[in-house]
């Protein structure tokens, strides 16, 4: 499977929230890139930067298994072999990763990644804050004082410039000149733009959007637009928390001011006032709503062969909400690759968190079904879902809801299991008990929960895992069951990641045909 870069940026922000990691990445990106076109592989320069960007995926999260984690990750997803090479290598000689660089591209990789983090410190160190005024011997005599930029391996960065083949200063050289083309590339006095790297809505301040500046520089009071999501920088953060009045080229900041939550991968300007960016803002959703807003005919999974049979049916509609933009993607490209020459399979819109009411207004209107993976939706999409008799499937495995989709194409649609609701749970206090380990305690808020119930783990929208209940506790007591508006204790066998304000979904399966 290749991946697109919102694809590949969105991957690398399920498993990173550190915005250094985030900046590193995308410099090993650029300079991938820039090394691709210079040593003659402009065709596969975005394969080259691709590996860049993805290439300490793993490092945050696992660092004790890094450029080992990272192959399991990427297989589980049908990545590149080639890929998943180049990624693995970077870690020779420094990991347990087992592969060697062998591809020239490998080689650079291994060579620049260290290196960039050098360069970086250096160009810190200068009152410029620039690489545009540094001279190699400056570079060389930082590369020789092993006290400065001490986390950057010398012994790396020469095994690399021995892998290539190439002397240390010609290795130095082309990375000096390589950051100057590419700071020259941007300019600064010009207006911001750039790529919403993450967005969240928060209670407090509404809607927060990391983003990195790509060229121009950002002001605290522009006037921006992201995607559809419009607003006036209210306020701008470092990735150390630290308030800025403008952003450069090359540089990540968190704002707030947005009117709305971007999509990761949206691309962002600014524009010269409020008015203009709001038309071009409804010029965007008037067209996403034209292309959405489509006649269908009313259609599930069960009833879908029967409509075929009846040459009533040419087309389904789905609605894709997934819990991040690569997967999203992932299950949009894989349901619309099985199309047959009877029906097509054309998702109208494939998004990023909890199913909503507009995603159900959408469904309705355009007669889909909505297809989740990893996600749940909220109360209103429930109610509202139930009343228009708008069919929605849960899904935590990609190719189980192909599957369904294939099956029903085929009129072979066998219901076998179904998850039957018991109850729900918060989280309203989390205890970490030696001997006993994490003890959640919890309130029913609907139904019940029984002793045998599975649990589903919904974190603001977002299915984190699936689990069985190792113990269920009225005050000191084992218990089978509790009710509604009772409290109890609960561990789960495998999660113990609990956090106060989770919802606990409580179900069982059970085998059912009609």
């Amino acid at each position: 499977m290749e991946l697109t870069r919102e694809q590949a940026l969105a991957l690398l922000r399920q498993y990173n929230e550190e915005p250094f990691h985030l900046r590193h990445a995308l410099t090993v990106e650029a300079v991938m890139s820039w090394f691709a076109r210079e040593l003659g592989y402009g065709e596969e320069a975005a394969f080259w930067a691709q590996a860049g960007l993805l290439h300490d995926l793993d490092f945050e999260r696992y660092p004790e298994e890094h450029c080992v984690k990272v192959r399991e990750i990427m297989e589980a997803r049908g990545l590149d072999p080639a890929l998943i090479h180049a990624v693995v290598s970077h870690g020779w000689g420094m990991t347990e990763g087992d592969a060697q660089p062998e591809h020239e591209m490998e080689r650079v990789l291994f060579a620049v990644d260290e290196l960039t983090g050098l360069i970086g410190a250096a160009a810190l160190m200068r009152p410029s804050k620039s690489v545009q005024d540094m001279e190699l011997s400056s570079l060389r005599k930082k590369f020789k004082d092993k006290k400065f930029a001490a986390g950057c391996s010398r012994e790396t960065i020469t095994q690399g410039a021995q892998l290539l083949g190439w002397e240390l200063n010609d290795l130095l050289e082309r990375i000096v000149l390589e950051a100057e083309v590419m700071e020259l590339k941007a300019n600064p006095n010009r207006r911001a733009k750039g790529a919403v790297v993450e967005a969240r809505l928060d209670k407090g301040q509404g809607p927060i959007a990391t983003i990195l500046v790509q060229n121009g520089t950002l002001h605290s009071g522009d006037v921006i637009i992201a995607g559809t999501a419009v607003g006036r920088v209210r306020t701008m953060r470092s990735d150390k928390g630290q308030l800025l009045s403008d952003a450069g080229p090359s540089t990540p900041v968190e704002i707030t001011g947005l009117t709305a939550v971007p999509e990761a991968g949206d691309l962002f300007e600014a524009v010269e006032d409020e008015r203009l960016a709001r038309e071009l803002a409804e010029q965007r959703v008037a067209a996403a709503k034209e292309k959405q807003f489509s006649s269908f005919q009313k259609v599930t999974l069960d009833n879908l062969f029967s409509q075929m049979a009846q040459n009533d049916m040419k087309e389904l509609a789905i609605v894709v909400k997934a819990d991040v933009q690569g997967s999203a993607e992932a299950v949009k490209q894989s349901l619309e690759k099985i199309s047959n020459d009877e029906v097509r399979v054309r998702v109208i819109h494939a998004g990023v968190g909890a199913i909503s009411k507009s995603d159900v207004d959408l469904a309705d209107a355009s007669n889909a079904i909505i297809i989740g993976f990893n996600v749940r939706p909220d109360n209103v999409a429930k109610e509202e879902a139930a009343a228009t008799k708008v069919e929605m499937r849960m899904y935590r495995v990609i190719y189980d809801a192909i599957n369904d989709v294939t099956d029903a194409m085929k009129g072979m649609l066998a219901p076998k299991f179904r998850e039957v609701s018991l109850g729900e749970l918060q989280v309203r206090q989390v205890y970490r008990i030696s001997n006993v380990g994490t003890v959640a305690g919890c309130r029913v808020t609907s139904g019940k929960i029984t002793r045998d119930s599975k649990v589903r783990v919904v974190r603001d929208g977002i299915v984190i895992t699936e689990d069985e209940i190792a113990s269920l506790k009225r005050f000191k007591d084992d218990v089978k069951e509790v009710a509604e508006g009772y409290e109890c204790g609960v561990t789960l066998a495998k999660f113990a990641d609990v956090k106060e304000g989770d919802v606990y979904e409580a179900f069982k399966m059970e085998e059912y045909r009609d």
